[in-house]
């Protein structure tokens, strides 16, 4: 009878795993991913590549260093075109950031420009995520885009803007556009 109950149970967890794994959501087409080891084909444009350091990062080698000097971190820059032709309404990006003073006044800024001109600028201040120094924290900034009826001649960036006179470490940045 236990051989049974346990052979019923048995069955049952393998079924809820295959179950579980089947209902899973295909990985979003949409989503890129850089942990600063590959920068290539994330440099196009004013991606401060010069501020990629090797260091005590949040995960391989590499890291983005932004200070009085060097103020815009590595970030990312894409054509909305070049992703899907309906617009996307809404991107999620993030990093993790690491500071040595609690005073750094940074922030990940999502820009949204066309024909050269900007049509939406944010900047999520670090200062509302971090709340110890030397210890990686992410940062999530989330934007809803204006109507666009193409996604033609508009392109985004997302990077660290650092205004203040302390470093602030980057790395690992995330960037999801949702539909």
């Amino acid at each position: 009878m236990n051989i049974r109950i346990n052979h019923f149970y048995s069955i049952l967890l393998v079924s809820a795993v295959l179950f579980a794994s089947c209902a899973k959501d295909k990985k979003n087409e949409l989503e890129f991913f850089n942990d600063l080891e590959n920068v290539k084909g994330w440099t196009e444009g004013k991606n401060n590549e010069e501020t990629i350091i090797k260091g005590l990062a949040h995960s391989g080698q590499y890291l983005s260093k932004t200070d009085s000097i060097f103020q815009y971190g590595f970030g990312f820059r894409i054509n909305l075109s070049d992703l899907a032709e309906q617009p996307v309404k809404k991107l999620k990006a993030s990093t993790w950031v690491n500071v040595t003073d609690i005073r750094s006044d940074a922030g990940l800024v999502v820009a949204l420009d066309s024909a050269g001109k900007n049509i939406l600028w944010t900047s999520k201040p670090i200062k509302d995520f971090v709340k110890k120094t030397d210890e990686w924290t992410e940062v999530i900034s989330e934007v809803e885009f204006p109507q666009m009826k193409t996604s033609k001649d508009y392109s985004v960036t997302a990077y660290i803007w650092n205004t203040g006179k302390f470093p602030v470490l980057s790395d690992d940045i995330s960037v999801e556009f949702l539909k």
